[in-house]
């Protein structure tokens, strides 16, 4: 038994023992090895997980809450396809500049600010996105430390 490069994803590589005695590198890859990696990378599945994005806006109910600006965490989750032909689909760049552009610098409601994210990323990536956005230290009695809401894309 030799051994021989496998590609997984277009990011690790792992050698693999092959029948035959293959040897690993390009010049001793055995004949639909180049197929079988770009098969491999054309369509990798798993979960995407960006977490606390620094969103910074006015956002609370209250009139006292809205006066300066916030930062509000946000985590970002996708489940589905995320790479396509060795390129991850969501560019992380594009995806905060976005945001970043594209949201109101206001809101009451962090269930508001989460379903608008939510509705920006499925028009851009469809399917398969989670939005959670954290109020930090809510005008409540008792005092707590942070209120949260989730949303999902069907």
């Amino acid at each position: 038994m030799g051994r021989r490069l496998h590609q997984v994803c277009a990011y690790h590589t792992i050698f693999k023992n092959t029948p035959g005695g293959g040897q690993a590198g390009a010049d001793g890859a055995e004949e639909g090895t180049a197929a079988q990696v770009a098969e491999e990378a054309r369509g990798v599945k798993g979960t995407l997980l960006l977490k606390e994005i620094g969103l910074t806006l006015r956002l609370g109910l209250y009139d006292f809450e809205r006066i300066e600006t916030r930062r509000v965490p946000v985590d970002i989750t996708r489940e589905g396809l995320l790479m396509k032909n060795g390129v991850p689909v969501v560019d992380y760049s594009e995806l905060t500049s976005m945001l970043e552009s594209s949201l109101k610098k206001e809101y009451l409601y962090i269930e508001e600010l989460a379903c608008h994210i939510l509705e920006l990323l499925d028009e851009r990536w469809p399917g398969g996105w989670k939005v959670t956005v954290h109020k930090i230290q809510p005008p409540v009695n008792p005092k707590m430390t942070c209120a949260s809401v989730t949303v999902e894309s069907r």
